[in-house]
């Protein structure tokens, strides 16, 4: 069994303690020297005005004692939107500190979290730092990747999904890590969401679906199609809830119906998936009811958009 040291703030404390894990290791290097000098580096930035929010130790490759903290510059760890919040890498040598990686991002200091995982399964940990941004629901959310490996650290690229617009946060909004396929290596999932809002929809209404991007040597490479077996249960589920949902309003309808389109377009059957989506949303019933409410869009309009925005 492996152990992770963690520390955690107490009262205005740091106290340490094990846990348990689940790969092969020892933690005989991290000796109370170790932790002295961290906790030294700690106690400084708290007297800059940086309280501590998360911090980890581990070995994260090259055979270097990893602290990796996170920060916020005030002591309301349940504040939203603004304070920041800091993510430090640093490695211990000797009896000093030495920083490899900083940033601050403007974050919800409350929902924030590292993780420190080898997602990539190529023996070096990466750090995942998820966390609120503040804006729309869905945009709401995003995720960071920083590669460690000794006293480098780089961080992942990661290609912003349509509906991300400018990334100020400093984090891809919308996004999350999942094996999708079982292979021990996590699948990045992105989620198109460029059409939250849109036609008078409410956000519970509105359609998206995830883009699959799979981990390719360095980096993530766009691979939705290769994972026909998810949009298909994800459709499925669309199918379902349409003929159950019979309760729901119109407009519900019309976002499952963009949603199922969306799906077939990542799945790359965008052809097959725009014909379901005509005879959805052309279906006489459905069109008097929607086109009805007021202040939303025709039909015509939503198909022209589709067609135009997924070629």
């Amino acid at each position: 069994m492996r152990e992770k040291i963690f520390l955690y703030v107490m009262s205005g404390s740091i106290t340490v303690s094990c846990l348990l894990g689940s790969a092969g290791a020892e933690i005989k290097n991290f000796d109370s020297r170790i932790v002295e000098v961290f906790t030294a580096d700690i106690a400084r930035l708290e007297s800059e005005g940086w309280w501590v929010r998360q911090l980890v130790l581990d070995d994260l490759g090259g055979n270097e004692k990893h602290m990796v903290a996170l920060f916020a510059n005030s002591p309301d760890l349940e504040g939203l939107g603004e304070p920041p919040v800091m993510l430090r890498v640093c490695v211990a040598e000797g009896d000093r500190v030495t920083p490899i990686f900083t940033r601050e991002f403007f974050v919800a200091p409350g929902v924030t979290d590292i993780e420190v995982v080898d997602f990539n399964r190529d023996g070096s940990k990466e750090i995942v730092l998820m966390g609120g941004t503040g804006g729309s629901a869905w945009q709401g959310w995003g995720i960071f990747l920083l590669s460690v490996n000794g006293k480098e650290a780089r961080e992942i690229d990661l290609m912003p999904p349509p509906s991300s617009g400018d990334l100020e946060h400093g984090m891809i909004p919308a996004a999350h890590l999942s094996d999708l396929d079982g292979d021990g290596i996590c699948e990045l999932m992105l989620l198109d969401a460029r059409f939250e809002l849109a036609y008078g929809l409410c956000h519970a209404a509105s359609p998206g679906a995830y883009q699959v991007y799979r981990w390719e040597e360095d980096h993530f490479q766009e691979k939705s199609s290769a994972f026909p077996f998810y949009y298909e249960m994800v459709m499925q589920d669309i199918r379902k809830w349409w003929l159950e949902g019979v309760d729901d309003p119109d407009d519900y309808y019309v976002g499952k119906a963009i949603s199922l389109f969306l799906n077939y377009y990542y799945k790359g059957e965008r052809g097959k998936g725009f014909k379901e989506l005509e005879r959805l949303l052309l279906e006489p019933e459905m069109k008097r009811k929607w086109e009805a409410l007021p202040g939303y869009a025709k039909v015509s309009e939503i198909l022209r958009d589709l067609e135009r925005e997924c070629r």
